[in-house]
């Protein structure tokens, strides 16, 4: 049987690795200016379903998020701040070659 623990963190890395591999299916026809964008705009969209379909008894001026979801903001800004997001075109091309 597996873990609540293991659950959950399925569940966090399923958000993310989502976000990471739409990225790099994007990163050879794209800047990465506006892959960068695509994953801000993706996670704000994560959370925002949330909002709107999971926490709507909570103030308006406050997002309460579950554990599966408390990390995704860092997650996105390590992402959106890596060598192969920030770098040239010529860098990424070697990362994957």
């Amino acid at each position: 049987m597996v873990s609540r623990k293991k659950k959950t963190k399925r569940k966090k890395e399923g958000c993310f690795f989502l976000i990471i591999i739409l990225a790099v299916r994007s990163i050879l026809m794209s800047t990465p200016k506006s892959i960068r964008e695509s994953i801000i705009t993706q996670a704000a969209n994560i959370l925002a379903c949330y909002r709107k379909n999971c926490a709507q008894t909570i103030p308006t001026g406050q997002l309460i998020l579950p554990d599966t979801l408390k990390l995704l903001p860092v997650y996105v800004c390590s992402l959106i701040k890596s060598d192969a997001l920030t770098g040239s075109m010529l860098e990424i091309l070697f990362l994957f070659i």
